[in-house]
């Protein structure tokens, strides 16, 4: 059997470039590794403990920033830290609840990147931008109607003030956990009047702008383990929070010393088992790391919530979201 000499030449260098390849992916694996000072339980899913887990991917943080942010490669360079340009962040998933999430992070580096005051101005806030709708007269009018000329975020809120109603009582108290600019909170505080309505917010760039924006609003500028002083809450609604958590059970633990007995909880998060996230894996808007730290299905949060003392109500979807109402027992 003749081979010729290309052909040889061509066999060795594939292989000479796959090993390569091999050996820059493991350096990189272990500089990675050597960051990382924050790490899950090994082969443990973090929402309902179960063992049936896999890796699935690394996903670079220059895909989040550069694609998924829309940052510019100037911007990135100049504030993402030399040390991390190249890294990236392993996620999992768990067969049992059907959880994504990441199995290491480094503390504080998110923050330090959404802190920074080119990523506010240019990426934070034209987002902010589209979803902080100003709350006027016209749009609670709006929401309430029947009217369908809608724009998707309006529709969004229309989705969630009709899931909220569901468990609001007339003079309850609710508090609207991360609050962002406070757009939600002032719906609530409009559309349930008879309510006490409370935002609260620790980023310091948002709570300013929900003070300066609706001024009626409660706002508490402290973190959900020191608000027990403002009282115990009937309903908390949390959205687009969880997914952002690392210690999911010390989250859920101060979720509860905040609400009344029977008080009950909403949270909105991204669903992991929308259409768009089948579809495109982990090339979804969804795996943003280090920012999502884990993305839910309905039955990862429900099995989390109940080994935390909760009982589900109800689970509806909108979009590539999902809302979940669970209840003290």
């Amino acid at each position: 059997m003749n081979i010729s000499s290309n052909k040889i030449t061509f066999l060795v260098y594939n292989k000479l470039r796959k090993w390569v390849d091999f050996q820059r992916d493991k350096l990189r694996q272990q500089k990675n590794i050597a960051l990382f000072d924050e790490l899950r339980t090994a082969g443990i899913c973090p929402a309902c403990k179960g063992a049936s887990v896999y890796h699935i991917s690394d996903i670079p943080y220059s895909e989040t920033f550069l694609n998924k942010w829309n940052g510019s490669v100037g911007d990135f360079y100049s504030i993402v830290p030399t040390e991390y340009l190249d890294i990236s962040f392993p996620y999992a998933f768990c067969q049992e609840c059907f959880l994504s999430f990441q199995s290491a992070t480094i503390s504080g580096f998110a923050a330090r990147i959404e802190n920074n005051p080119i990523i506010n101005e240019k990426v934070l806030l034209a987002y902010e931008q589209q979803t902080q709708v100003d709350v006027t007269p016209e749009l609670i009018k709006n929401l309430q109607s029947s009217n369908d000329n809608l724009s998707t975020i309006e529709n969004h809120y229309r989705w969630l003030l009709g899931e909220l109603g569901k468990i609001i009582i007339p003079g309850c108290s609710i508090l609207d956990l991360g609050c962002n600019r406070g757009t939600f909170a002032e719906l609530m505080r409009n559309v349930y009047p008879e309510c006490a309505v409370w935002g609260c917010e620790i980023n310091t760039t948002y709570a300013t702008a929900c003070k300066n924006r609706y001024p009626k609003i409660n706002l508490i500028e402290e973190p959900l383990s020191e608000i027990k002083k403002h009282g115990a809450f009937d309903v908390i609604f949390c959205s687009d929070v969880i997914e952002h958590i690392w210690d999911l059970d010390g989250f859920i633990k101060c979720i509860k010393n905040n609400l009344k007995p029977s008080g009950k909880i909403m949270f909105v998060t991204p669903n992991l088992m929308c259409a768009s996230a089948i579809k495109n894996g982990v090339n979804w808007w969804g795996y943003m790391p280090p920012h999502h730290t884990q993305l839910f299905s309905s039955s990862a949060l429900s099995m989390l919530l109940k080994r935390n003392g909760f009982n589900m109500l109800r689970t509806t979807v909108f979009g590539d979201e999902l809302a979940s109402v669970f209840e003290l027992y």
